[in-house]
């Protein structure tokens, strides 16, 4: 059986919405009036100044905070890679990088948290991003016919915590692109380099003690060798 975790409620013109899923051990013993002053505070100087026994008290909140931020710039803004895949042959190691073209700033007043809700032992935290007129201009752009569409999945064992759910959120990423060169090429190219957009907001599930993660994504080359 699998149990959501992120998932994509809206996408609209002009504002994204996006639900995230947390088990409710991962957040005691906050409240949800907790969460709700936590997120009207929510921003640099708030987290700067944070005790390292507040630090571990909100940490998985907080987590939850940036892991939206994150997904959001992908859809916004994308990312910058570069790929070597791996090759036996050749005694070529896998090697992946990753990074944002932009993020939204921490504390940015256009995000901001929606909704709380409970099913069972999960609570599940709603945000919405209002766009800019730049924003969807951004967004409009990634809409062209250079642009590979793709998917990729990737899993992690429970064990690694929230933040292992943001590892598994770029191995996803990366596994898109090899799918996408197993595809088109016979012979896989020695090394790309480009631009990766998240379509949607990536689907992060719980099954069987490990996170299963898919994300549907464009892709622009600038680099095949």
């Amino acid at each position: 059986m699998l149990t959501p975790v992120s998932a994509s409620l809206r996408i609209a013109p002009d504002y994204l919405q996006l639900s995230v899923w947390v088990h409710a051990e991962n957040i005691a013993p906050l409240s949800e009036v907790d969460i709700w002053q936590l997120s009207h505070r929510y921003g640099e100087e708030f987290l700067s100044e944070l005790t390292a026994v507040e630090q571990r008290h909100l940490g998985a909140i907080i987590h939850l905070f940036e892991e939206t931020r994150w997904i959001f710039s992908g859809m916004i803004y994308g990312f910058w890679f570069e790929y070597t895949p791996a090759s036996f042959a050749y005694d070529v190691v896998d090697e992946f990088q990753l990074g944002h073209n932009g993020l939204i700033a921490v504390g940015d007043s256009r995000m901001r948290l929606e909704s709380i809700a409970t099913a069972g032992s999960w609570l599940e935290l709603t945000f919405r991003y209002s766009l800019s007129e730049d924003q969807q201009r951004r967004r409009n752009l990634q809409y062209t016919s250079s642009v590979k569409r793709t998917t990729g999945t990737a899993q992690a064992p429970l064990q690694e915590g929230l933040i292992g759910r943001i590892l598994i959120l770029e191995k996803s990423m990366q596994n898109a692109i090899y799918n996408h060169l197993k595809r088109v090429y016979l012979n896989r190219p020695n090394f790309v380099k480009g631009e990766i957009f998240l379509e949607s907001p990536s689907k992060i599930m719980l099954k069987e003690g490990s996170w299963h993660v898919r994300s549907d994504v464009y892709l622009h080359f600038f680099q095949v060798d």
